[in-house]
């Protein structure tokens, strides 16, 4: 399973998983200048489980697809969902 650790610690540029993002698909603005198209800087959020996908595809050398595709089986079965 993929998690995110959010509403903290975003994947930062010190971090050493930050060299397998290619770039950051949300676009930020500072929170005291809020507007509904973006996040707000800083704060992690759940939907940034694509970028964590991207890091651990890369490091397994997975396609971000099969990853999905194993983390969702993965959940099934820990959840015991049928």
């Amino acid at each position: 399973m993929l998690e995110t650790d959010s509403p903290y610690c975003d994947i930062w540029n010190t971090h050493a998983c930050r060299k397998y993002l290619d770039q950051r698909i949300f676009k930020e603005k500072d929170k005291k200048k809020y507007d509904s198209n973006y996040l707000v800087k800083g704060r992690n959020e759940p939907c940034k489980i694509l970028e964590v996908c991207e890091v651990v595809s890369k490091i397994l050398d997975v396609s971000m697809e099969e990853l999905c595709e194993i983390s969702y089986e993965n959940t099934i079965k820990l959840f015991n969902i049928k």
